[in-house]
């Protein structure tokens, strides 16, 4: 699927239960350092049995994992809260965890995507794209056998955007960060901002 695709028609596949995340008491501590609102997104992410793209639905709305996301990644304790999800054991929580990494640790994204691949990578996992539900192998969700551009780790919505606008290829995966950018920012941009775009909130740098 290309980054392109934002809404479509709806073709289902079978969807078998994935793969429940780790025991919600195992993480007393990552939950009681965190906000009502981003302990609730959590345990989405904790639990959820499918790996959903930034907009789903043949009217595009933002996916409850996403929204998730985006709670989170606003907490100070989120550093601490997305290692959890990586260490949880469910490999749909690592691929959300994956999309912060992208920002908060992005000297070492390409190393995480590498252990999710030797951990999961021949694993597969119920995903929802778009309105396209289907059965995917976490390598493939990792790195599009299609290749495309590829930006630096950390890199934010406008270039990926503006990218975009200039014909350059992207494809949804991790390695190009598509799936981190669109699931943690969304939204769009108007195209007079592509030549000053306006630098990343302080909530989505490097942190600890």
């Amino acid at each position: 699927m290309t980054a392109a695709v934002v809404a479509c028609c709806c073709v289902l596949a079978a969807a078998d239960a994935g793969v429940p995340g780790a025991p919600i008491a195992a993480n007393a501590d990552v939950r009681a350092a965190l906000s009502p609102e981003a302990r609730a997104a959590f345990d989405q992410l904790l639990r959820t049995r499918i790996f959903e793209s930034a907009n789903v639905g043949e009217s595009g709305e933002r996916s409850e994992n996403a929204a998730a996301v985006q709670t989170l990644i606003r907490e100070r304790a989120a550093p601490a809260a997305f290692q959890a999800l990586y260490d949880s054991g469910s490999p749909i929580a690592a691929l959300y965890a994956l999309t912060a990494f992208w920002y908060l640790r992005p000297t070492e994204f390409l190393a995480y995507v590498r252990q999710v691949h030797e951990r999961y990578g021949e694993r597969k996992i119920d995903t929802l794209q778009g309105c396209i539900r289907s059965r995917e192998l976490v390598g493939d969700l990792l790195e599009s056998k299609r290749g495309g551009v590829r930006l630096a780790s950390g890199t934010g919505l406008y270039r990926w955007s503006c990218g975009k606008r200039k014909g350059s290829k992207f494809f949804f995966d991790f390695a190009s960060g598509t799936f981190p950018i669109t699931i943690v920012e969304g939204g769009t941009i108007e195209n007079r901002l592509c030549a000053h775009p306006p630098p990343l909130p302080e909530y989505l740098k490097p942190r600890r």
